[in-house]
């Protein structure tokens, strides 16, 4: 995510008039880069997270790849596959990791516009569960999680719920200024200038 603070002013400008394009920011593109969602199975067993399921994590591997290489569809049924499994391979569950690469496709980009791929309303159930599964142990990236999901029902104009997701990711992780900005975005599109206001002057502090 840019550091500048422009990126996070210039967006604001055209707020008002809601934006439900899942294009703006190239919001998807930079969600592989949070956190431990980009840890590899190397780094996970260094940080004594070792890989409950190995095939599983093999498979999410693969998922990346396709992803990163523009194989939209592909990186969709692979992952697909780390959660529920296929043929003798369990899958499993319960990693976030899996569940916020299964919502960062569904969410789609200015790349990925696949429309046989993208479902904003299966992205945003996709990431309420990794910040489900994350929550206990990994709270920050539980924020991240509910961050997206806000991203999610913001294209789907459920601004309300929009702002719940952010909100609450913000209490996970007060520092979060994504979800401060998104929560400025937010309350434009709801007609709340002041609160927007509040929201991006806090981003911007937090913004680093």
């Amino acid at each position: 995510f840019s550091t500048t603070i422009q990126l996070l002013l210039d967006p604001l400008a055209a707020c008002f008039q809601r934006r439900a394009s899942t294009t703006e920011w190239g919001f998807s593109e930079m969600l592989t880069s949070f956190g431990l969602v980009n840890a590899s199975i190397d780094d996970l067993n260094r940080l004594a997270l070792p890989p409950a399921q190995p095939w599983a994590y093999g498979q999410f591997e693969l998922a990346r790849d396709e992803f990163k290489t523009g194989l939209y569809s592909k990186s969709l049924e692979s992952v697909l596959k780390t959660i529920y499994g296929f043929g003798s391979n369990p899958g499993y569950k319960t990693e976030f990791r899996f569940h916020f690469l299964q919502g960062t496709i569904r969410l789609g980009s200015y790349k990925n516009d696949d429309r046989q791929v993208i479902d904003t309303a299966d992205s945003e159930a996709a990431f309420l569960k990794a910040a489900r599964y994350s929550s206990n142990d990994l709270p920050a990236e539980a924020a991240r999680s509910l961050l997206c999901a806000g991203r999610a029902a913001f294209t789907q104009g459920k601004l309300d719920v929009a702002l719940k997701h952010s909100s609450d990711a913000i209490a996970l992780d007060g520092t979060l200024a994504e979800a401060y900005f998104q929560s400025a975005q937010v309350c434009c599109a709801l007609g709340r200038p002041k609160e927007a206001s509040a929201h991006l002057v806090t981003a911007i502090v937090y913004d680093h």
